[in-house]
């Protein structure tokens, strides 16, 4: 590492941290205030993969920083690859009620998103999958597609729960809970929008991003 970048990147490094913290703090007072009715066991396991997805971003910020093949200087994330591995570790804390054979992700490897954008979405999707396994076990055929969609000056990211449907009241799921608050904060905080419908055999969440959020990748890419 340059010297020179040495007081600008710890400084950097110690904001990024203490933010952090902050969120994982407000995600345990908000749990709380969501906890009545809720077993402890399962409270646990919610919070555990609510700041597990705060790590994975950092981790997979750190990884893609130190990757020779990357020409960014500031590093990015992939949004596949914050599907795939959040989809791998709640699938790790919530077998056999939600399966990795049930989740598929077509969303191309160049859409990145920065720091800041990549933990949002990164609670987002794990409300989502967090949902599918507290509210769709079991069902053997359950199944999940996520992909996105390029329109206008609008990123789709469509998750397509096949074999399900979702109660809807004014075109929000009934009886909102904390996953669902999360999604629509942090859905804003990214400058979108949230969108739930049921269809024959299926309930669609589709979140809209502006393109500015992403991160324009590398030439090569």
């Amino acid at each position: 590492m340059d010297d020179k970048k040495t007081p600008g990147s710890t400084a950097e490094l110690m904001h990024r941290v203490k933010n952090n913290f902050q969120l994982v703090l407000s995600l345990i007072n908000l749990q709380n205030d969501f906890a009545i009715g809720i077993e402890p066991e399962d409270a646990n396991r919610r919070l555990m993969t609510r700041v597990h997805s705060i790590a994975l971003v950092q981790e997979l910020l750190y990884l893609n920083l130190r990757s020779e093949s990357s020409g960014e200087e500031a590093p990015s994330v992939g949004i596949r690859e914050l599907v795939e591995h959040l989809s791998d570790y709640c699938v790790g804390i919530y077998d056999p009620q939600l399966r990795r054979q049930q989740i598929l992700c077509n969303i191309s490897a160049v859409q990145r998103l920065g720091s800041h954008e990549a933990i949002a979405a990164a609670l987002i999707f794990n409300e989502i999958l967090l949902n599918c396994a507290l509210f769709n076990s079991p069902n053997p055929d359950f199944q999940i597609n996520v992909e996105s969609r390029m329109e206008d000056d609008t990123l789709s990211i469509v998750w397509t729960h096949r074999n399900t449907q979702c109660p809807l009241v004014n075109g929000v799921p009934d009886n909102q809970g904390l996953g669902s608050l999360l999604i629509e904060n942090y859905c804003a905080q990214l400058g979108g929008a949230v969108h739930h419908e049921n269809t024959a055999g299926e309930y669609i969440i589709t979140l809209k991003l502006a393109l500015l959020r992403l991160v324009t990748p590398a030439e090569g890419e």
